[in-house]
């Protein structure tokens, strides 16, 4: 198998475009490489080594390639090119020093599971009730709305246009729990874990408003009669109809949203900014600044399953993973705030995370202690 042919097939069993037959291939090579079965005849290994070699040093910018035999995983595992057959993901991490040949460390037991479909909604009257994807289908009317909840999505019905008081729910994620929600006028919404939005079961009046908290991701239906209005803290997000996603935890710097398609217009006392497809709209220290040529994939990549960074820092990572896997961090020592660049899977355990960080953080590990991730020089 000639490089670029393995450079395209890897590809292609990220993007899920492979066939079974590519498939099979890909991960033969893998169990083969990795000792899970009888080995490759040893001129047809060596070959096939410094072919996956050359390809990720390349990726790594790095001209040499390591070869010798007893150290070809401990470099592929460095450079952190990790093909999983079980988790199917692909991660490759980039390190700006010379220790990019470090060795994955092993995480010792116990492990943490990764966040999954679960909320809790919260009805006009004060009752709440659990949402999962282990719950039972439920159907109840609150207001004028019929609530359906089925598969992890939540969704409002109004029927015929209600008058009267407006009653509101809210729902919520926990630490470790992403849910979706239909809106009365059918908007679709995506909460990532702990995150919230506050709505009316009805929409009555001249606009649609709903309040938010932590990072949501919405696709407008359009009604140009009735502007739809995104309220986080003091700062408004004004749409007719458009996709977009709104971060606003409460541990960030800044409140960032992040226009897709359509337009937005942002709002936060004298300032304002229209935000264009591909733009960014940073609110921070009462100030709008307008971003372009944002990287999309990377910003929806929490909805999509998906951690990616791109010389993110250490810190920033890590608020990520205590809001996915429900951990508490506590950091010791001195720590360099290292920067990483990469994508994984959010549906793999806690410890495969920690490994590859491990691998690539200048010395970087971590130990857990029941819901306490502690993270040590």
């Amino acid at each position: 198998m000639q490089k670029e042919d393995f450079q395209g097939l890897i590809r292609k069993y990220i993007d899920g475009t492979a066939s079974k037959a590519e498939k099979r291939l890909l991960e033969e090579y893998y169990k083969r490489l990795s000792g899970n079965i009888n080995p490759l005849p040893a001129e047809e290994e060596e070959t096939l080594r410094k072919e996956i070699l050359s390809n990720i040093f390349e990726k790594a910018g790095i001209s040499e390639v390591p070869i010798k035999r007893i150290a070809w995983w401990s470099w592929a595992a460095a450079a952190v090119v990790i093909i999983a057959i079980s988790g199917s993901y692909f991660l490759f991490f980039n390190k700006t020093n010379s220790e990019i040949a470090k060795r994955v460390a092993q995480v010792n037991k116990p492990d943490v599971a990764p966040g999954g479909t679960k909320a809790i909604l919260t009805l006009s009257g004060g009752h709440q009730v659990i949402l999962g994807s282990m719950a039972r289908d439920t159907i109840l009317t609150e207001g004028a709305a019929i609530v359906a909840n089925a598969n992890g999505r939540l969704a409002y019905n109004s029927g015929t246009a209600p008058t009267g008081e407006i009653v509101y729910n809210t729902l919520a994620t926990p630490r470790g729990g992403q849910y979706q929600l239909t809106l009365p006028d059918g908007s679709q919404v995506w909460l990532n874990s702990e995150s919230s939005i506050k709505y009316p079961t009805a929409f009555i009046g001249n606009d649609r408003k709903v309040e938010i908290t932590g990072e949501v991701y919405f696709e407008v239906t359009k009604d140009k009669a009735k502007p739809f209005k995104v309220k986080l803290n003091e700062m408004e997000v004004e749409v007719l109809g458009t996709h977009f996603n709104v971060n606003g935890y409460s541990d960030e710097t800044s409140v960032k949203t992040t226009l897709l398609e359509g337009s937005v217009k942002i709002t936060k006392g004298e300032e304002t900014e229209i935000l264009r497809p591909g733009e960014q709209g940073i609110l921070e220290n009462n100030q709008i600044t307008k971003t372009k040529d944002i990287d999309l994939d990377k910003i929806m990549a929490w909805k999509n399953g998906w951690f990616e960074f791109d010389q993110t820092g250490l810190t920033t990572i890590m608020r990520q993973v205590s809001r996915w896997y429900d951990v508490d961090i506590t950091y010791e020592g001195n720590l360099r705030d290292d920067k990483f660049g990469g994508r994984i899977s959010k549906n793999l355990p806690l410890s495969d995370i920690l490994k590859s960080l491990e691998a690539n953080g200048n010395g970087v590990k971590f130990k857990l202690e029941g819901k306490k991730l502690i993270v040590q020089p």
